[in-house]
């Protein structure tokens, strides 16, 4: 009998863990396409100043935010992403602005597909 308590203990630790996973990256995930789509739409509308503000707060936060995320997501896309996220802020400031709003977008569809890969769904378990 104490191991089968034994047992459910351990499951209801791990149930208990991937939710609690499960709640943060959807936070920390949602706080990041935020601030992508932000410095997308404030370049859009003419607000250079604010796009810049956005890409370089989601340029600075994206390391700490994603810092944990290295244990259960692919390394390689999170590298690509890291790229993405930290190169916003240089192309504004001494790239070529147009390309701006084409990074911008692909830094947040990036965001929005590796989240979506990560849920429980029968897409991603089948």
């Amino acid at each position: 009998m104490k191991r089968v308590i034994a047992a459910l203990v351990l499951l209801s630790l791990v149930v208990i863990g991937c939710a609690v996973s499960l709640v943060v990256g959807q936070r920390e995930f949602d706080y990041l396409i935020h601030l992508a789509e932000t410095a997308e739409i404030c370049y859009r509308n003419g607000d250079t100043d604010g796009a810049l503000a956005a890409a370089e707060t989601l340029a600075s936060e994206y390391p700490e935010r994603t810092r944990h995320f290295a244990l259960f997501l692919p390394h390689q896309a999170l590298t690509e992403l890291e790229k993405s996220t930290a190169s916003l802020p240089l192309i504004l400031k001494y790239g070529e602005p147009l390309d701006f709003t084409a990074e911008a977008r692909r830094c947040r569809l990036m965001l929005e597909r590796l989240w979506d890969q990560e849920q429980p769904s029968w897409e991603n378990i089948v």
